[in-house]
């Protein structure tokens, strides 16, 4: 079972007690190195002790989004919840999908052949990133053409975040694309006389490259689209809660835009 942080702290304050009651009676220096050993091993104890501390503040998250505890850190599996409603996948998702798979080891071997080398490694969690966003997508899309249910806020406010975190999780996806198209694009123009054979085949793969990198794109946009959709109807339509939280995710814009205004 594992130690709460409470417990922890209790216990090195209970060796504490006990190393300044341990006396080695008549040997003063077998006191001194014990001593001495027991304040090295408290010292780092408290050292890890403090860490975790800190490690496990900084995957909480706000009390007001704990319909799932959802850490904070970017993985695509967290942003799932059991409250969302399940849709098919988008027909485009599909194809894409199938796109990515039919090219992963094709682009892989054509390079290897012509003693080249990307980063592909985001083809691994193409499928999963692009269903779990895709139904997000739609849990917003639901959403915004209703009326929000006050009974709702906690939910709502949780699907907000995790479209959020999603939302960015996809970015970071998309970087990594581009720099493959850009990658790829350095092979191609490079004077790689080893290239010569696989030329032709490598511009396919290219462009079948800058359209994953597309969606990926338009997938961000709409997810920031819906998510800015979602806070402002939860800003409207889930009473004086509601409006707070509205306030607290829209203040840096409103800042913004006053200082602006005064320029």
């Amino acid at each position: 079972m594992k130690k709460t942080t409470i417990e922890a702290w209790n216990e090195i304050f209970n060796i504490y007690e006990w190393y300044k009651s341990v006396e080695f009676i008549g040997n003063p220096n077998l006191n001194s190195l014990f001593k001495i050993f027991i304040l090295i091993f408290l010292f780092v104890l408290i050292i890890t002790l403090f860490k975790k501390e800190q490690k496990d503040s900084n995957t909480e998250i706000p009390a007001s989004n704990n319909v799932v505890n959802l850490p904070v850190s970017q993985n695509i599996n967290n942003c799932i919840s059991r409250e969302d409603l399940n849709f098919q996948i988008d027909k485009t998702d599909k194809e894409i999908i199938k796109v990515v798979e039919d090219n992963k080891k094709l682009i892989a071997e054509t390079l290897a052949k012509a003693n080249q080398e990307i980063d592909l490694s985001w083809m691994e969690s193409c499928e999963r990133i692009l269903k779990i966003s895709n139904n997000l997508q739609k849990n917003l899309n639901y959403y915004a053409q209703r009326n929000c249910e006050i009974s709702k806020f906690q939910y709502y406010t949780h699907l907000h975040f995790r479209s959020m975190i999603a939302a960015d999780i996809v970015y970071n996806e998309y970087k990594k694309i581009k720099q493959s198209c850009f990658d790829i694009n350095k092979i191609l123009y490079g004077n790689n006389l080893k290239l010569n054979n696989y030329r032709k085949q490598i511009k396919k793969q290219k462009y079948e490259l800058k359209k994953i990198k597309e969606f990926y794109y338009r997938r961000v946009t709409d997810l920031n689209d819906k998510t800015a959709t979602l806070r402002d109807k939860i800003g409207k339509e889930c009473g004086k809660k509601g409006y707070e939280w509205w306030l607290e995710r829209t203040r840096h814009k409103r800042e913004n835009s006053s200082k602006n205004i005064r320029k």
